[in-house]
């Protein structure tokens, strides 16, 4: 809009700014006229506050590692397994997994199948 208004300043040949504070005025009601759309005051300009379990499923690190022939896989040189409501899930060996660590640090584990799984770290000696 500012360079608008000064193009129309030289086409209108104001040299002076009290002649330019009299042309305001007519300038941006012919602009409102031209390019301004009326206001919904039913809907909100801002979007809203993500709350942070949102904001833990956006933020993310993925990785991809292969669940070995133990069932657990290796993330951060650690071992991990997966658990589904408190129950260790014994997946394939060489299966492709997809380990999601949130903004948060909570791990969590997807196949292909779209199940996704909690993991449960171990120790190597458990085994």
């Amino acid at each position: 809009m500012q360079d608008r208004l000064l193009s129309e300043l030289r086409l209108t040949t104001i040299k002076t700014i009290s002649a330019a504070n009299n042309f305001l005025p007519k300038f941006i009601q012919r602009f409102n006229q031209r390019f301004a759309e009326p206001i919904d005051p039913s809907t909100p300009v801002f979007e809203k506050q993500l709350i942070p379990r949102e904001i833990d499923q956006i933020l993310i690190i993925a990785n991809e590692p292969i669940i070995n022939s133990g069932h657990w896989l290796s993330f951060e040189n650690k071992r991990y397994l997966p658990i589904r409501n408190g129950e260790y899930v014994y997946l394939k060996p060489h299966t492709k997994v997809l380990v999601i660590k949130s903004f948060t640090g909570k791990l969590y584990l997807t196949t292909d199948q779209d199940e996704v799984y909690d993991l449960f770290c171990i120790s190597t000696y458990q085994f």
